[in-house]
């Protein structure tokens, strides 16, 4: 039963792995329906699980803080989409987005259940970085045999991975959260083998990371490493130098591969902007969504407590895309209640990492400290992203909520098994007296 909760996980992101096996745009295409009949079974298996333990009394109290936010931003959204008049795609994007949330927030509820308690993360840990692996590889051969009959998919020659399949952002995004699991592998795991297995695993996911073209990705992965060095300084220090070493090591042999490969002049072209498209997809774009919204709160100023929907605010924009940023596009979507909700969740998530730190064995404490790194770099990038309701967001929020909850009942666990085996038995309390 405990299983149920990683492989539950693993199986949010499999539709990656299916836009690249049928090299089918999954928003356009018949494949939508199976990824939404796969939504519908991950609820009916969550919903299950959470009956069993509501019948059976192991929610725990701090649930409820996660649930509140969680649910009021589910019933903000449900309440636009039945009142909104928009249509289209606008309309349909609406829907699932509904039903993605919906999903993640009965997982989150399932996360945080006592029945769970007793996970072990190694399976995460594996799971996540062959998952990694695995569209790490498609994601270099999309973009060396990949064709595109638009040329701003192509970056000197070089298709971005997944750029007809999956947004190359949000791939990347999620390949830097799958690395930082195969570098918490690197340290959880003894054994020269398993080490040397993680090593390549991390290099080939950062390698089909790097080939998504993604600014911001590249914004996430140096954030990350850089949170993660003074986390490792701050709560694993004697491992400090190993990590460091490590660390450097895998930093050359990611830039020996650029050069070698001729790659590096056009990563660097990519993040220099070089060209009036790149500009203006990457930073006009931007600038111009938000200062849209701006106009459109100038004009209905009560637009800033109510929200415009999820349906409602793209067309509103120039050039119909939605606001590409999580942090205001939740304010702009859903008024101030689901902003302040969407930040709650955040502090959250951020005490509940820390959390795991803290209580976690010595030995245990890398996966937590990865997670938090990566976290924060995510934060970066869904600045640049409509991602407040994405899967990379919400896994983020689950993942935290679960690994404190684990740690809070296992540290529970232990102080009752101590305060009983520290309590003399009866016959010495009664030769006592």
């Amino acid at each position: 039963m405990n299983k149920l909760i990683p492989l539950l996980l693993i199986l949010l992101f499999s539709p990656f792995i299916l836009g690249f096996s049928t090299g089918l745009n999954l928003k356009f295409t018949g494949h939508i329906f199976i990824m939404n009949q796969l939504r519908f079974v991950l609820i009916y298996a969550a919903l299950i699980m959470l009956l069993y333990n509501l019948r059976h009394k192991t929610l725990p109290s701090g649930l409820w803080i996660y649930l509140l936010p969680s649910l009021l931003m589910l019933s903000i959204m449900l309440l636009h989409y039945l009142y909104s008049d928009a249509s289209g795609r606008h309309t349909i994007r609406a829907e699932k987005e509904l039903l993605r949330v919906t999903a993640l927030v009965i997982i989150l509820m399932v996360c945080a259940t006592k029945t769970f308690k007793s996970i072990d993360f190694r399976i995460l840990i594996v799971g996540f970085t062959l998952l990694g692996c695995i569209i790490g590889l498609q994601s270099i051969w999309n973009s060396f045999s990949g064709i595109s009959s638009f040329q701003h998919h192509y970056v000197k020659g070089y298709l971005r991975a997944g750029m007809y399949i999956i947004d190359s952002n949000s791939l990347g995004a999620f390949m830097n959260t799958v690395s930082f699991f195969a570098l918490a592998g690197l340290f959880t795991y003894k054994g020269q083998h398993n080490k040397i297995l993680f090593f390549i695993a991390f290099i080939l996911i950062q390698t089909g990371r790097a080939f998504t073209f993604s600014n911001g990705s590249l914004l996430n992965f140096i954030v990350s490493i850089a949170v993660a060095t003074y986390l490792v300084w701050r709560y694993y220090r004697d491992q400090f130098r190993r990590f460091f070493s490590i660390l450097g090591m895998l930093i050359v042999t990611m830039l020996s591969l650029t050069i070698f490969t001729r790659m590096f002049e056009t990563f660097l072209y990519r993040v220099r902007l070089s060209d009036s498209f790149v500009y203006k997809a990457s930073i006009s774009s931007r600038i111009g969504q938000h200062l849209d919204y701006f106009r459109l709160i100038y004009d209905e100023p009560l637009r800033i407590f109510i929200g415009f929907g999820t349906s409602g605010l793209p067309h509103k924009l120039s050039g119909g895309l939605d606001l590409h940023n999580s942090f205001v596009r939740s304010l702009a979507t859903g008024g101030i209640i689901t902003f302040l909700c969407f930040m709650l969740l955040y502090y959250l998530s951020i005490r509940n990492f820390l959390i795991a730190i803290s209580h976690s064995d010595y030995k245990d404490r890398m996966l937590p400290i990865m997670l938090l790194s990566s976290f924060i770099g995510w934060a970066f990038q869904a600045a640049t992203l409509p991602a407040d309701t994405s899967l990379i967001q919400w896994f983020y929020f689950i993942v935290a909520l679960l690994l404190a909850t684990n740690v809070k009942d296992i540290y529970r666990t232990n102080s009752i098994q101590e305060q009983s085996s520290s309590k003399p038995s009866p016959h010495i309390r009664n030769f006592k007296r």
